[in-house]
């Protein structure tokens, strides 16, 4: 039961994060683009995929790490195996993210105050975002998985 409920709330406040933060200010992204030259649009292009690797691969380490401890754990009923899987899977993920080390930083690119101030924008924007989906995700994703778990 307590891993249906951290699970739910796992899950929902990490799709709500990531979905908040996958579409940023068209306005912040086309004052940011505008002040980039093309190799540094080049250079922005790679950081963002590398990010998102990071990010699948996090998803994929959780799963893996998933599977292999609900072969420790037999016990387990079916649906708070979910749960666990769920849980796992993104708590891995965002520790795999988050401390991974990044091939490049976009700060390390940008030469100009405006170039700097674009990217500030963007930053603070999607930092924001990913705190309020996650917060939104977290509070809104508790009653349901207490519901889903008391069914």
């Amino acid at each position: 039961e307590q891993n249906c409920i951290v699970a739910g709330v796992f899950g929902i406040a990490m799709l709500c994060a990531a979905f908040s933060t996958m579409s940023v200010s068209e306005e912040a992204s086309y004052n940011f683009r505008k002040k980039l030259s093309p190799s540094l649009s080049d250079i922005h292009s790679k950081i963002a995929i590398e990010r998102r690797n990071l990010y699948f691969q996090g998803i994929i380490l959780g799963l893996i790490l998933s599977y292999f401890l609900l072969k420790t754990y037999k016990t387990i009923n079916t649906f708070h195996r979910i749960s666990f899987v769920v849980a796992v899977t993104t708590l891995t993920s965002v520790v795999f993210y988050f401390l991974m080390p990044k091939s490049d930083y976009m700060l390390n690119h940008l030469k100009t105050p405006e170039e700097n101030k674009a990217w500030l924008d963007i930053y603070v924007y999607m930092k924001q975002r990913y705190f309020l989906g996650f917060l939104f995700g977290t509070l809104s994703s508790i009653p349901f998985a207490y519901a889903m778990c008391y069914m």
